[in-house]
């Protein structure tokens, strides 16, 4: 339009429209300029945003139909392909694919068992190594652990990450014995990794980590490195009555960290549920 050129840049600008007879004035800097046929501008105006508004609520359906995944871990326990996770990790699952090694795998799920959060996985293909649990003594409070899995996976890479800490406490939440609580870091992605001892055997499998801004509203405080795994006992339990087998292993002899790392490497994967 002509009057853009009569007005400084920073200039306060009043623009008065007259719908009905389709003129209109602007005003700025004591400078005044009007027209006619501002109907055909306006409309054509209402039009375009009208047509992207549609636009956006198309895009907006399409995301929405489009199927949602999310992501965690697992671990092979056999050399069928079963694999342990969490209940939570595979609940309501339209598709269940694993990553392994680099390599995607298609995967079913055998069972869930949403009371004590575990689920049951088998591979299309057979894994190149499992993991062992641990057999004899059971787990004791102040024992160092490393928890395994793929936290924050949309953020983060895929490689396997482990972090290490200790039991704190052999029961849960409100003094739930199923479950322990321990201090190595956990985020989401981490749900369903083994939890292994200091001899790369399992003694759980990682849950659930505490709501810190929950938690910070019922308390004023907010919690640091409280989380929660869930017993390898009650793993192996699910196991001898669905006649699934797993193999033990002594953890007498303890290993350095970066061996826990290539074993666990070897027969932890990553879960995808498309829902």
């Amino acid at each position: 339009m002509a009057y853009k050129k009569l007005f400084s840049k920073n200039s306060k600008v009043v623009v008065n429209i007259d719908r009905e007879y389709g003129t209109y004035s602007v005003k700025a800097d004591g400078i005044e300029t009007s027209g006619l046929n501002m109907s055909f501008s306006i409309k054509g105006e209402c039009v375009k945003r009208r047509k992207k508004q549609l636009n956006d609520d198309a895009i907006i359906e399409e995301k929405r139909r489009k199927p949602s995944a999310s992501t965690g871990a697992g671990f092979f326990i056999n050399n069928q392909g079963h694999i342990v996770t969490n209940g939570h990790v595979v609940k309501d699952c339209r598709q269940i694919n694993t990553l392994h090694q680099g390599s995607k795998v298609s995967t079913s799920l055998i069972t869930n068992d949403p009371r004590n959060d575990l689920g049951l996985l088998k591979a299309s293909t057979r894994p190149t190594a499992i993991a062992y649990f641990r057999s004899g003594r059971g787990i004791r409070a102040g024992e160092d652990i490393l928890a395994f899995g793929y936290p924050l996976k949309s953020v983060l890479s895929d490689e396997l990450k482990g972090a290490k800490g200790m039991i704190n406490a052999l029961s849960g939440l409100n003094n739930d014995t199923r479950f322990m609580q321990m201090s190595a870091p956990v985020q989401p992605g981490n749900s369903g990794g083994p939890l292994l001892d200091q001899a790369g055997n399992v003694v759980g499998v990682v849950t659930a980590k505490m709501n810190a801004i929950k938690m910070a509203k019922y308390t004023g405080d907010i919690p640091q490195n409280v989380n929660f795994a869930l017993k390898a006992s009650l793993v192996r339990d699910m196991l001898e009555v669905k006649d699934i087998d797993y193999e033990t292993a002594s953890s007498k002899r303890e290993l350095k960290t970066v061996d826990i790392f290539d074993k666990a490497k070897k027969f932890t994967v990553l879960v995808k549920c498309l829902q």
